[in-house]
C-alpha cells in the first residue's frame, strides 16, 4: 500500500499547475508585484549593464490543466521568480510548444537585472506573433482526438513476494509455484490522446505436482503423498494511464496505475484423498510501463512489464470435513505480488 499512498501524495502535490525550478544567486531585494519584468527572446537584446542572476525553468508535472499551461501563464510564473530575485529582465533560452508529450508550453530562461531597465529591442510578450492566439491554441489542444482502446494480452509472471510456509520439505514445491502463465485485458478511454481512464482484469495461474510431501489427514496423522497444487491470483479494478509518442507516429509509450480488488484461490489435491481449497481477497494494485507498435492503422502490437502488489492477512480454508478462517501474523502474510510480462494486441478506436 506504500505505492498507493506515494502516488496519491504525488498527485496532490503536482496537480493543476506547472512545476517551477530555479537556480538564483541574487544580492538584491525583491521587486514589487506590479513592477514590470521584460521578456526578451535573445541575449542580444540586453543592455550593456545587464547582470545575470541565475536561471528559471517551467516544466510539465503530468497533471497540468491546459489553461494553466498557456504561454502567458508559463512566462508569468518565470517573471514571478525574477521579481523575487530583484531581476527586471527575462531572456527565453528554450521554448517547447505543446505536443503529444505535453499539452502545455515549457520554457527555460535566464534572469537579468539592469539599472537602466531599457532593452535594446524590447518586444512585449503579448505582441509576439507566435502567441497572439492563445485562446485558439487552447481550443486546438482540447480538440485533440479522444480514443477508446482495448488490450488483450498473455505472457508469463513471477511471484515476487513470499509465500506463507516455512516447512523445508515444501521449499522446491513452493519455488515452482512462483512461476506462472498470465493473461488479461483492459479497456481505456484516452482523453485528448494523452490521459486515460479504464478498467483492467489480469490473472496469474501456476501449477505444480509435488512428489512425496508430508501432510496431515483429517485425524491429524502425518502422512506422505503427491500434492497437486493449482493457484490463481487475479486483479480487477480501475486504472489511469498516460501515453505519448510522435504526433503521427507508428508507436507510443505508456504507463498505467490501478488500485482494486485482488484475490487468490489455491487448491491442494492429494490423489485418492481429498482437496483443500484456500481463498482470500484484499485491496491490491499495479504499476505498468510499456510500448505499442503499429501493425495496421488501428491494430498495434503491445508489450509491457507490470508489477502487481497485495498481501493477505487471513484466508478461508475448506475441505470435505471443515471450513476455517486462518489468520496470519504480519511476518507470515501470504504475498500475492507478482511481476508480469504482457504481450498482446491493442486496438485503437478513433483517430490517432
Amino acid at each position: 500500500m506504500k505505492r498507493l499512498f506515494l502516488f496519491i501524495a504525488l498527485c496532490a502535490c503536482v496537480a493543476c499547475s506547472p512545476r517551477v525550478t530555479s537556480q538564483i544567486n541574487s544580492p538584491y531585494e525583491p521587486l514589487s508585484e506590479g513592477d514590470e519584468v521584460k521578456v526578451l527572446q535573445s541575449a542580444a537584446q540586453l543592455p550593456e549593464d545587464a547582470e545575470s542572476l541565475g536561471t528559471v525553468a517551467v516544466k510539465e508535472t503530468g497533471f497540468v490543466l491546459t489553461k494553466n499551461g498557456i504561454y502567458s501563464v508559463v512566462v508569468g510564473k518565470a517573471q514571478d521568480v525574477a521579481r523575487k530575485a530583484g531581476g527586471n529582465m527575462l531572456v527565453i533560452t528554450e521554448h517547447r510548444a505543446p505536443d503529444n508529450i505535453s499539452s502545455i508550453h515549457r520554457i527555460k530562461a535566464e534572469v537579468y537585472r539592469s539599472s537602466s531597465g531599457e532593452a535594446l529591442e524590447y518586444i512585449p510578450q503579448y505582441a509576439m506573433p507566435d502567441y497572439q492566439y492563445e485562446d485558439q491554441e487552447v481550443e486546438r489542444i482540447q480538440k485533440a482526438p479522444n480514443q477508446f482502446v482495448v488490450d488483450i494480452y498473455g505472457g508469463g509472471g513471477w511471484r515476487t513476494s513470499q509465500i506463507a510456509s516455512s516447512a523445508a520439505a515444501y521449499k522446491d514445491h513452493l519455488s515452482a509455484l512462483k512461476w506462472g502463465i498470465g493473461y488479461g485485458a483492459d479497456m481505456i478511454y484516452y482523453i485528448h490522446g494523452l490521459w486515460g481512464v479504464g478498467l483492467r482484469y489480469s490473472s496469474l495461474r501456476s501449477h505444480h505436482l509435488g512428489k512425496n510431501l508430508p501432510f496431515q489427514d483429517t485425524d491429524g496423522a502425518t502422512k506422505r503423498g503427491d500434492i497437486d497444487t493449482r493457484t490463481n491470483i487475479w486483479f480487477l479494478g480501475p486504472e489511469i494511464s498516460w501515453r505519448g509518442g510522435p504526433e503521427k507516429g507508428k508507436y507510443s509509450l505508456f504507463c498505467s496505475y490501478g488500485v482494486g480488488y485482488m484475490a487468490m484461490k489455491q487448491v491442494d489435491e492429494i490423489p485418492s484423498y481429498y482437496p483443500v481449497t484456500s481463498k482470500g481477497a484484499t485491496l491490491g494494485g499495479f504499476l505498468e510501463f510499456g510500448a505499442d507498435v503499429a501493425l495496421t492503422d488501428q491494430v498495434f502490437f503491445v508489450v509491457s512489464l507490470a508489477d502487481y502488489f497485495g498481501s493477505l492477512d487471513s484466508y478461508r480454508e475448506s475441505s470435505h470435513v471443515r471450513t476455517q478462517t486462518v489468520s496470519l501474523a504480519e511476518e507470515e502474510r501470504e504475498g500475492m505480488g507478482y511481476l508480469s510480462l504482457h504481450i498482446g494486441l491493442r486496438w485503437y478506436f478513433g483517430k490517432r
